[in-house]
């Protein structure tokens, strides 16, 4: 049996956010100019991210749970070829906000969690 109120439903409308603008006020760009790619997604224990070889200097990353709040952050030097790993294995199944800021602008990507 599972019992469930209403108040233990959350439902996040992403449509709504307004992606164009990160919270320090850089305007956001497209996603190709930073990111190669962000694999797998969805993800269970971890997500590569794969970065173009246009950015440069630091980056940070900052990931985002559906409400907003602020998991994790951790900033990383720019290497052409480097792929990040970002360990998902701990985080609760969902749907976050991963947010890439470099010198070049900010870049927003939903990924998926989900364990098996």
């Amino acid at each position: 049996m599972v019992e469930a109120a209403i108040d233990d439903l959350f439902l996040y409308d992403w449509a709504k956010i307004d992606t164009t603008e990160d919270t320090t006020g850089q305007e956001a760009i497209d996603d190709d100019l930073i990111f190669s790619g962000v694999f797998p997604n969805p993800a269970s224990e971890y997500i590569n991210i794969y970065f173009t070889n246009d950015v440069t200097g630091e980056i940070e990353i900052v990931l985002y749970n559906n409400v907003g709040e602020m998991i994790l952050t951790d900033i990383q030097n720019a290497i052409a070829g480097k792929t990040y790993t970002l360990q998902t294995g701990t985080l609760p199944a969902g749907i976050y906000m991963l947010s890439c800021k470099t010198e070049i602008g900010t870049a927003n990507k939903r990924i998926m969690i989900q364990h098996e």
